[in-house]
C-alpha cells in the first residue's frame, strides 16, 4: 500500500507504508513491540468470496464459491458464516440454495470487511482506546502531546481512508475490464509491487 504525504518542502511523495513503519520503528527504537498491520488470510478470502458472489449476482453454492476462489469448502463455509453474521451475505435453503450478497456490491467497502473479520485497524497499541501510555504519564503529558502518537494516528487514518474508498464493485469492474491487470490499474504499471 502506498501513502501520499508531503515532505518538509511541501513536495508530494508517494511512500510505501512499510517504509514509514520501518522509519517509525527506527526513530522510536521500538524493539519489543514492532508496529505492523497484517490483513489475515481469512479477510483475503472473505473479500474474494464477496467478489465471487457479486460477479454472479445470484445464489451460489458453497462448493462453487470454494472452487472459484481456490479455498477448501470447509474454510469457505466458516468465512461465509462470519459474513452472514456481519450482514454482508444471506443464504437460501433447499434445492438451488446457497449464498448471495445481502447488500449491493458498491455498498460494501474493503474497510468494512477487514474490520468485520479481523477487528479494528490499529497499527500501534498506543492507538487502542484502553491503552495507557506510561511515557506520557511520567512526563505529565497526554498522547496528543506525543509527535509519534499523532503521526501514527494519521497513518492509521490514511490506511482506513484508503480501505474505505475501495469497494467490492471496483474489484469486479477491474476484473471485467482487463482480467489480470490489477497492478496496472492500481499502481499504473504492469510491474508487480509489494
Amino acid at each position: 500500500m502506498i501513502l501520499t504525504i508531503f515532505n518538509a518542502q511541501g513536495i508530494i511523495c508517494h511512500v510505501p507504508i512499510r517504509c514509514i513503519i520501518k522509519t517509525i520503528q527506527e526513530v522510536c527504537r521500538i524493539a519489543v513491540l514492532p508496529i505492523f498491520m497484517k490483513i489475515t488470510s481469512e479477510t483475503d478470502y472473505a473479500l474474494r468470496i464477496l467478489r465471487c458472489l457479486g460477479q454472479h449476482g445470484t445464489v451460489v453454492g458453497s462448493k462453487m464459491i470454494a472452487e472459484q476462489i481456490a479455498v477448501p469448502e470447509r474454510f469457505t463455509l466458516k468465512i461465509l458464516r462470519k459474513l452472514m453474521i456481519s450482514g454482508f451475505v444471506n443464504s437460501k435453503q433447499g434445492p438451488g440454495g446457497g449464498y448471495f450478497l445481502a447488500r449491493e456490491n458498491d455498498d460494501i467497502t474493503v474497510l468494512e470487511v477487514v474490520e468485520a473479520v479481523d477487528g479494528p485497524i490499529i497499527v500501534n497499541k498506543c492507538l487502542s482506546p484502553d491503552y495507557e501510555c506510561t511515557r506520557a504519564a511520567k512526563l505529565g503529558n497526554t498522547p496528543k502531546d506525543c509527535y509519534f502518537h499523532c503521526f501514527i494516528c494519521r497513518v492509521n487514518e490514511e490506511i482506513r481512508s484508503k480501505l474505505a474508498q475501495a469497494t467490492i464493485a471496483q474489484a469486479i469492474e477491474y476484473e471485467e475490464k482487463k482480467p489480470g491487470s490489477a497492478a496496472e490499474i492500481i499502481f499504473g504499471t504492469t510491474d508487480e509491487k509489494k
